[in-house]
């Protein structure tokens, strides 16, 4: 579904690699800056912020469009525009409507940009267009705290139609990095060897070059006699080099899901607070099925909606089935998912080396990487606990 605002204003399509996708997921929420990539590598973006999405996109490989919607239609047809800019004022007199939030502004925030939170607000039902008097906001709150892990204290507050919001976030591995305002040590979570020791508070207990053992005193919270005495919360880094295994195995026989195409059950138009059933199926839908619900709320403006809502409802049914894998569709499931594994395990690591061995077993297929990596081995550790 395309916005309206990107239909009034206009909008470009980028075209990415299958294999470039991940990293330009990965530019956007770098950026601060939201969309959705297709699974074909495919993405919107509006023109009225094509300069910031180009900037994120930096050395990226993508194909651009012509501008597109109705701004581009304009320059094409630009001798002709009195229809165009009829519709275009019609349009923007239907946001005026009053009593909806019109602007949200996360405050407080650090690590995770405006984009997550707002994100993460309306999946709890509580997004820009929306009606001020179908919300209860302490319902919000604490939604948005059940459902958003990087989420520890929200508040929102109304003031005309703006939501202002203000967050505190969790900090990460907070027991291992934050200070507790207790005394510590920071010991060696994994056996390595020690590449690099910053001590930003307490005394280094190793050197680089040094192998280790888990557990092992590596930054300690105790400072002797002469250097003062007493005992502080240990801080700093410390860089091990260190061992990671991951593997993947595929039976040769697998139970998996297949789904039918998706059956529309219901659909309905909602304008202002009035619902209109428009078809329903009241079908047995069977015992294995995926529900599939898509709301689409126009947008105008790049942020106002206008309150008129359709909702439609699919059925997607879906059965088990076993399947045989030759030995080469083995080879390349296994291969796949040792990938998918790899990138989880290298989320937080340093690749140096890794070594990848395959065999057949009895039952399928066993496929094992060992990897050579470099990562922080620190682990905070209280003194006396």
């Amino acid at each position: 579904m395309i916005r309206i605002d990107y239909y009034v204003f206009g909008y470009y399509k980028f075209s990415f690699r299958s294999e470039d996708t991940s990293s330009a997921a990965s530019s956007l929420l770098g950026a601060g800056l939201s969309g959705k990539i297709s699974s074909e590598g495919v993405i919107l973006i509006p023109s009225l912020n094509i300069k910031k999405y180009e900037k994120a996109f930096l050395g990226l490989s993508y194909e651009k469009s012509e501008l597109l919607g109705l701004a581009g239609t304009l320059y094409k047809n630009r001798y002709r525009f009195g229809i165009f800019s009829a519709l275009i004022l019609v349009i923007s007199m239907l946001v005026f409507a009053s009593g909806r939030i019109w602007d949200i502004r996360i405050e407080g925030n650090e690590a995770l940009p405006d984009a997550f939170f707002e994100q993460a607000l309306s999946e709890v039902g509580f997004s820009v267009g929306d009606s001020w008097d179908s919300f209860y906001l302490s319902k919000v709150e604490r939604d948005a705290l059940e459902e958003t892990e990087e989420l520890a204290w929200i508040n929102i507050n109304r003031r005309g139609t703006v939501a202002y919001v203000r967050v505190v976030e969790k900090k990460v591995d907070a027991e291992d990095s934050a200070p507790t305002g207790g005394v510590s040590n920071i010991v060696a979570e994994c056996d390595c060897v020690i590449e690099e020791i910053i001590v930003t508070r307490g005394i280094a207990k190793v050197k680089a070059g040094e192998v280790v053992k888990k557990g092992q005193l590596l930054i300690s919270g105790v400072i002797p006699a002469e250097l003062g005495g007493g005992f502080v919360e240990a801080e700093g880094e410390v860089r091990g080099r260190t061992e990671l295994k991951v593997s993947a195995e595929v039976a040769r026989k697998e139970r998996v899901k297949q789904y039918e195409e998706p059956e529309l059950s219901s659909f309905s138009l909602k304008i202002f607070s009035f619902l209109i059933n428009i078809y329903e199926n009241y079908g047995n839908s069977g015992e294995e099925c995926v529900i599939i619900e898509d709301t689409e709320r126009p947008v105008i403006f790049g942020e106002y909606k206008i309150p008129f809502e359709s909702r439609r409802i699919y059925t997607q049914k879906c059965s088990e089935t076993e399947v045989s894998y030759t030995d080469s569709e083995l080879v390349n499931i296994a291969a796949s998912r040792l990938r998918a594994a790899r990138v989880v395990a290298l989320s937080d690591c340093d690749l140096l080396s890794s070594k990848t061995e395959g065999n057949f077993t009895d039952t399928g297929y066993l496929i094992s990487c060992r990897m050579t990596v470099e990562r922080d081995v620190g682990k905070r550790e209280s003194i006396g606990g």
